[in-house]
């Protein structure tokens, strides 16, 4: 919901957990100019039944979706949902349009990093990861990672995994890893066919192909070769070995236009 107070308009989201509301109150966030603001907190109105409290935002004008074509880290801290929806733009018809991420209590299945598929919690290089399929998806107009697509009953999680391992690279896991069995089912999806009912023949669980060639088949003018090796570089297996967000851009693709 969106309304002009004061010549600016805002944008109204019900308030339906603290921890939706925690992290704005960290001065970091607050105070930074990447992160879409909370411009207030507005509680129902005395003896309201079943009323939200509602959170104000800044108003921005579009999101990555939409526009086709380190705070964080310096508080040891990880956004966890990075993907087009909450990359948020304003002034598109601007040399420097206005930049700004959202929705800092959410978590996806699209953009989860294998790391957190281990069990090993959230990295600042899991952010990291996050950016990486977001702008995979973005530059493909559709989700390749996540659960879209799935053609078996339950085991979402399997599913996903196997959408992960098939363009990147296996990852491994042990038996005393929360989803190992998930894991286990996830190699077999990734690495089997089964035959389609629909014309008779054999076809691939996972039918995409490995990253370099999902995004080799995009227009040059679109995503160049150093693109496609940008991309590559951000989607590390290895959290470790991943690079942060300032390595991230010290790459060529991207420090020419800083």
């Amino acid at each position: 919901m969106s309304l002009t107070l004061h010549k600016h308009r805002v944008v109204f989201k019900n308030l339906n957990f603290d921890r939706e509301l925690d992290p704005h109150r960290v001065p970091a966030i607050a105070s930074s100019p990447y992160i879409r603001q909370l411009l207030d907190v507005i509680d129902p109105e005395e003896g309201a039944q079943q009323g939200h409290r509602r959170m104000v935002f800044e108003w921005m004008d579009t999101d990555l979706w939409k526009a086709r074509p380190y705070v964080f880290q310096s508080l040891n801290a990880v956004h966890t949902d990075i993907n087009p929806n909450n990359i948020l733009l304003s002034n598109l018809d601007q040399p420097t349009p206005t930049v700004k991420v959202s929705d800092l209590d959410q978590g996806n299945l699209e953009t989860r990093a294998p790391e957190v598929w281990y069990g090993l919690g959230v990295w600042p290089t899991s952010d990291v990861w996050s950016l990486g399929v977001t702008l995979v998806h973005w530059l493909m107009s559709k989700s390749i990672f996540g659960p879209r697509g799935k053609i078996i009953k339950d085991h979402t999680n399997a599913w996903c995994m196997a959408k992960l391992m098939r363009p990147v690279g296996r990852f491994e896991m042990s038996k005393s890893m929360d989803n190992y069995d998930e894991w286990l089912l996830a190699v077999g999806l990734e690495g089997t066919e089964y035959r389609n009912p629909e014309i008779g023949s054999m076809k691939p669980y996972i039918t995409l192909g490995i990253l370099k060639e999902e995004l080799g088949q995009l227009p040059r003018d679109l995503c160049s070769l150093e693109c496609i090796d940008f991309l590559v570089y951000l989607l590390n297996l290895d959290y470790k070995k991943r690079p942060t967000t300032l390595d991230a851009l010290k790459h060529p693709f991207v420090k020419p236009a800083r």
